[in-house]
């Protein structure tokens, strides 16, 4: 039970303070500003489904038993090397793009787009590990 609490209020923490920031940030920027952000987002969303594969699913679904130390290791390899494969795609691809404020937009968002699998592989294994007060403390720390 101890768990599931502290699991429930990070993410309601974490997700919440999001939700109070939006109504500020969306005052604060343009219409067309807030467009590019959400575009940015949404981006980011799903870069960071195919960036990953699917490794925390695979880590949950394969990393148990006698040799999963062994499984856990590799499939961080796998994570690390898609992480570099993402980089080097998405900064290959900003050479083909004329104006600088679309090429930082899209450096940003595909950095952030990679950090994020790095992220999510070892909370997963935290999660796996019983870790509730580690994954809280992660899962605070990416508040904006």
């Amino acid at each position: 039970m101890k768990h599931t609490l502290l699991y429930g209020v990070s993410i309601g923490l974490s997700n919440g303070v999001s939700l109070l920031m939006l109504p500020w940030l969306a005052s604060q920027l343009t219409v067309e500003d807030f467009g590019v952000l959400q575009l940015l987002a949404l981006m980011v969303s799903i870069g960071s489904v195919i960036c990953a594969f699917a490794m925390t699913e695979a880590l949950y679904r394969f990393a148990t038993g006698p040799n999963s130390n062994d499984r856990v290791h590799f499939l961080w390899i796998r994570v690390n090397q898609l992480t570099l494969a993402g980089l080097t795609l998405c900064f290959s691809a900003l050479h083909f793009i004329d104006d600088p404020q679309i090429r930082l937009w899209i450096a940003l968002a595909g950095l952030t787009t990679v950090l994020e699998g790095q992220i999510r592989f070892p909370m997963a294994w935290l999660r796996m590990q019983d870790r509730s007060g580690q994954v809280a403390r992660i899962a605070l720390s990416k508040v904006p």
